[in-house]
């Protein structure tokens, strides 16, 4: 497993005094492989309005706990399917439109949520 990726597991606390749903992301970093889809599983997905854009292997499945966010090189990927192979696990991902990485190393979601990518590249989330 030569890269890296940060899934994020979202818990939804409480809501603020305007009545906004706030929510704790908690990203964590595994161990992964990146490859692309299949030409038949890209037109397949297509069928059910569905864009599959990467297959990522994770090394460990004690590492993937059902999360549906995740960021690899940058870029903010839901998890559209997974997939249980022994000890790794299969994830087909498709990229989140909205989603950026600025150049000051934070990640700035559409709803406004920051997380912050510092030098030991670890995940700190601000809003």
């Amino acid at each position: 497993m030569d890269d890296i990726a940060f899934l994020i597991t979202e818990e939804y606390m409480d809501t603020d005094r305007d009545g906004n749903i706030m929510r704790k992301r908690t990203p964590h970093r595994v161990f992964c492989d990146v490859k692309s889809v299949t030409r038949t599983e890209f037109y397949d997905a297509a069928t059910h309005d569905l864009k599959p854009d990467l297959n990522i292997t994770i090394s460990h499945r004690i590492d993937y706990n059902g999360e549906k966010l995740l960021v690899y090189d940058g870029q903010v990927y839901d998890v559209i399917r997974s997939y249980w192979d022994g000890d790794q696990v299969d994830l087909t991902v498709q990229a989140r439109i909205g989603e950026t990485l600025q150049r000051d190393g934070y990640l700035v979601m559409p709803d406004g949520c920051r997380l912050e990518m510092p030098d030991d590249n670890t995940l700190l989330i601000s809003y």
